[in-house]
């Protein structure tokens, strides 16, 4: 009982903060003459990435699951895209919000989309070729990992391909609670949802 309670605690410390931290970072952007969109690509995601970087450290070395701390990154690359989606249902009727984002971030969803199938592609090699010294084709993290995260990284690839076609497209508005776009990302991570929830019941 106690873990949950301490899990909870952690949740809403991270949610209250969270909004605190839009707050400061657009009004870091406001004082610096920062773009919005490099403040929320660089200096935003990386500080909302902090706590996934300590669960997969604690995941791997602590408690020394490979499951634990890749299914941290993956679900929370998937997770951010169906939040996408939801945040779509909060803007106006009339606006989508992949027609009122900028259209540069086609380029760094076309990044994520390439570093994320270089995970796929990393549990499927050799784990023993090595491209330096130092640095194998793969990692242990990945060789231990299930082979079941590949759906969520399949999920992601796509998802993330539809918010480049919305980027891309930029409707004008929705007949729904959401848009098209929006509303294909929505069902495609619930979708991928219920396939990890059958795969590993």
């Amino acid at each position: 009982m106690l873990y949950i309670i301490g899990f909870i605690v952690c949740a809403a410390i991270i949610f209250f903060a969270g909004k605190k931290l839009s707050f400061y970072g657009d009004l870091l952007a406001d004082k610096t003459g920062m773009s919005k969109g490099w403040v929320g690509l660089i200096l935003m995601a990386s500080v909302t990435s902090l706590p996934e970087l300590m669960v997969g450290i604690s995941s791997s070395a602590i408690v020394k699951s490979a499951d634990l701390a890749v299914g941290d990154i993956l679900g929370s690359c998937a997770f951010n895209m169906g939040i996408l989606a939801i945040l779509d249902a909060f803007t106006p009727k009339h606006k989508s919000l992949f027609g009122l984002a900028s259209p540069t971030h086609m380029l760094n969803a076309g990044l994520g989309i390439i570093l994320i199938a270089l995970v796929g592609m990393a549990m499927f090699l050799p784990h023993d070729v090595a491209v330096t010294p130092w640095i194998a084709l793969s990692s242990l993290i990945l060789m231990d990992a299930s082979e079941f995260h590949l759906v969520s990284i399949m999920s992601t690839i796509i998802m993330t391909a539809v918010v480049i076609i919305g980027l891309s497209f930029r409707a004008k508005g929705k007949r729904f609670l959401m848009a098209w776009d929006a509303l294909l990302i929505f069902i495609i991570y619930i979708m991928n949802l219920y396939i990890l929830y059958r795969l590993t019941a």
